[in-house]
């Protein structure tokens, strides 16, 4: 290929990029926002997914879109995942004393979390911290992130099981969408990627891709979560 100046440019920015996050944590420019997730038979808050986001100085709020890529490929997964962890398990400590029912806590794992051989420990370490029981806490992966090694996934999921961790299939429906995983995996819950759910009201299809999940999570006793519901007929 021939240089364009739009290379040097992109990898520029890439890179003053992964220098700003590396002082993120330490300047308090990363928060954590809440998306509830809705029991539908009750139409009460039963649960909430922990998302970060980045108070940039220049360029305004940041969703993971605009830098997880590059933590992850800097490294920084890891210590902005523990904080996350770690934030979203101190809101689930006031959340058990502020309302009179149960409200679970969804936190995403990237794949070079499931890779640190001390992750269980990590994540039973912060919940003794926070001082909640291990059932407020859903840990959300991908189903790409669990078949890189999935002898290893499987030796993980099976700790963090015993510690009490419900683990959720996170944008099911994408990627390779295995049904063998479903079947050797130990996950509590299935995700139904929002690409699936916009449309539902529209297309025959879409309504019966979804209709086919709801039935084979029932059938595996795993609970359902649709993602991205926004209007009255999804």
């Amino acid at each position: 290929v021939f240089y364009d100046q739009a290379m040097s440019d992109e990898v520029g920015e890439q890179l003053e990029l992964r220098d700003e996050l590396r002082h993120a944590l330490e300047r308090d420019q990363l928060e954590v926002h809440y998306q509830p997730i809705i029991d539908a038979a009750t139409g009460r808050v039963a649960a909430a997914e922990a998302l970060v986001r980045w108070k940039h100085p220049s360029k305004g709020l940041l969703s993971p879109a605009g830098f997880i890529e590059v933590a992850e490929q800097s490294g920084l997964i890891n210590p902005i995942g523990n904080w996350v962890l770690r934030e979203a398990l101190a809101m689930a400590a006031v959340w058990q004393e502020a309302v009179d029912h149960p409200v679970t806590i969804h936190v995403n794992v990237s794949a070079h979390q499931l890779k640190q051989g001390d992750f269980a420990q990590t994540v039973e370490t912060a919940l003794r911290d926070a001082g909640v029981p291990s059932r407020v806490l859903d840990l959300e992966m991908t189903e790409s992130a669990m078949i890189e090694d999935s002898a290893r996934a499987q030796a993980l999921l099976e700790s963090l099981k015993t510690i009490g961790v419900k683990i959720a299939l996170d944008d099911f429906g994408t990627g390779f969408s295995s049904l063998s995983y479903l079947k050797s995996l130990p996950v509590d819950t299935i995700k139904i990627d929002k690409s699936f759910i916009d449309d539902i009201p529209t297309s025959e299809r879409d309504a019966a891709l979804v209709d086919a999940i709801l039935t084979l999570g029932d059938r595996l006793d795993n609970d359902i979560i649709a993602e991205g519901v926004e209007t009255v007929q999804q």
